[in-house]
C-alpha cells in the first residue's frame, strides 16, 4: 500500500510496477489523485479513511505524504 500520491509516492509506485509488483494500493487523501496513480500502476485506489483496515492484506505499507496529522 502506497500512502500518498505526490511525487514520492508516484516514483516508487512507477519502480514497484516495472519490478512486476502486481497488487498495488494507492490511498490518497484527494480519492482522485489517488485513483489517478491507481490507474497509472495498474493498481487500486483504497479511499483514505479506509487505508488503516487495508493492513490486514498488505505485505509492505509505504508512506509519503505532506500531511500534519498523525496516523
Amino acid at each position: 500500500l502506497v500512502l500518498g500520491a505526490g511525487e514520492t509516492s508516484e516514483r516508487t509506485a512507477r519502480a514497484l510496477n516495472s519490478r512486476g509488483v502486481t497488487d498495488i494500493r494507492v490511498s490518497n487523501r484527494s480519492f482522485e489523485r489517488g485513483q489517478n496513480l491507481a490507474e497509472l500502476v495498474h493498481g487500486r485506489a483504497v479511499s483514505f479513511d479506509d487505508w488503516t483496515a487495508q493492513c490486514r492484506e498488505i505485505d509492505i505499507l509505504i508512506s509519503s505524504t505532506s500531511a500534519e496529522e498523525r496516523f
